[in-house]
């Protein structure tokens, strides 16, 4: 992505991307941290793995929604420490990559269940599926939106591969039954 947006758009939008993706990486750390602590314990005990994974993101959801919540009301000021033009060119972008944390919540999850299980395939179609969104969408979104087409593409990826997967499961538990 940094060199996406400065072919595009120039390398002061690069210095707001990489401190609005920095402070969204700290909410990025909360499902990726517990999620990891998932896939220790699921290798333990596969047989409550399931349990272990619902457990495990309403805990990340827990703590992920209050900071969030910090972020929208907080991020301008937070940004405001790297300079002024920071805040003014990389709030929304702040936002819309802490809104992320939410479908990557689901998406993370996912992939410890599918290490555990041994069963990548899926793990490498869906990271795949978001790289070229969040490229494919950005390289469209960048010259006629700003900074903010790339939040909006790495959205769009992380919602897409979390509905892909919640559908998945809902229709693997209704054949089930």
């Amino acid at each position: 992505l940094p060199l996406l947006i400065v072919n595009l758009i120039g390398l002061e939008a690069n210095a707001y991307f990489y401190v609005a993706s920095s402070v969204s990486g700290l909410l990025a750390m909360i499902p990726a941290a517990v999620s990891l602590s998932l896939f220790a314990h699921g290798s333990h005990e596969q047989h409550r793995m399931i349990q272990h994974a619902f457990a495990s993101v309403k805990f990340a959801l827990w703590l992920l929604m209050p900071s969030i919540g910090v972020v929208f009301l907080l991020g301008g000021n937070i940004l405001l420490l790297f300079g002024r033009a920071y805040s003014d060119q990389a709030t929304r972008l702040l936002w819309m990559l802490a809104l992320s944390t939410l479908p990557m919540t689901v998406n993370f999850f996912f992939f410890s269940v599918r290490r555990v299980q041994q069963r990548m395939g899926a793990v490498v179609v869906c990271a795949v599926w978001i790289l070229s969104i969040t490229l494919g969408l950005s390289a469209v979104l960048l010259p006629r939106t700003g900074l903010i087409g790339v939040g909006v593409a790495w959205f769009v990826a992380q919602c897409s591969v979390a509905l892909a997967i919640l559908t998945w499961y809902a229709l693997s538990r209704r054949a089930s039954h």
